[in-house]
């Protein structure tokens, strides 16, 4: 089920069906609907990022459907999801299927999805139209702050370096300098505006040079270097 739609009647033959989730409690207007609605009021209207409206939402107590915080990736998806932009839930979807990961509707080797033809269910729509082209386009402008990325940056203590808060590090490019660098992965908050760790960043070619360094020197002392592996 859609984040944003409930299922009214549920249980009834041919009674239940799909309604947005709104509704009245101590005369304010609550459900994931209206949810969806003060993101958009947040992105559009408040020019807000993904997560500037994730941490506010949270502030809010506007939280996902399992009572969790939003995170910025979380939030974008439910946003922008086929459901609330086109106002239809689709089984068994060709559209979302990746064809190189084989996630989505699963098919046969013609291409035939296995489990029947896809299916789309018309649903009450959360925006109209005028309202889902601003969001769009403000979704456009919050991509379009993120800093193009030249070339492909390899990183190969990524994973491989623990932090002092046990985590690990990661690579990273600077978006302003093109730095490269490795960070703790702690650094990056479970949920919008959660809390991160304090590890130093450390600069990424500087201390591939000094492994390097070590291994050259481990590899030219085959002693050492057979004890090492017999340890």
């Amino acid at each position: 089920m859609p984040y944003g739609w409930r299922i009214q009647d549920q249980g009834k033959k041919g009674e239940s069906r799909l309604v947005l989730d709104i509704y009245e409690e101590e005369d304010f207007l609550k459900g994931e609907a209206v949810t969806l609605r003060r993101a958009r009021t947040l992105v559009v209207d408040e020019l807000k990022n993904w997560t500037q409206a994730a941490i506010a939402l949270n502030s809010e107590g506007l939280l996902t459907r399992s009572g969790s915080p939003w995170s910025r990736e979380n939030l974008r998806v439910r946003v922008m999801s086929r459901a609330v932009l086109e106002g239809v839930q689709v089984f068994r979807d060709m559209k979302s299927r990746d064809a190189r990961t084989g996630r989505g509707a699963k098919v046969d080797r013609d291409g035939t999805p296995v489990f029947g033809a896809t299916v789309a269910i018309k649903l009450d729509e959360v925006f109209t139209k005028e309202q889902v082209a601003e969001l769009r386009k403000a979704a456009e402008r919050i991509g379009a702050q993120q800093a193009p990325r030249e070339g492909v940056h390899v990183y190969p203590l990524s994973k491989r370096i623990v932090s002092y808060c046990t985590s690990y590090y990661v690579g990273q490019v600077q978006t302003v300098t093109g730095d490269r660098k490795y960070v703790c992965s702690a650094r990056q908050p479970e949920h919008a505006g959660g809390p991160v760790c304090g590890c130093s960043q450390i600069d990424a070619s500087q201390i591939e040079k000094e492994v390097w360094r070590r291994i050259t020197k481990l590899l030219e002392n085959p002693d050492e270097l057979l004890a090492l592996a017999e340890s």
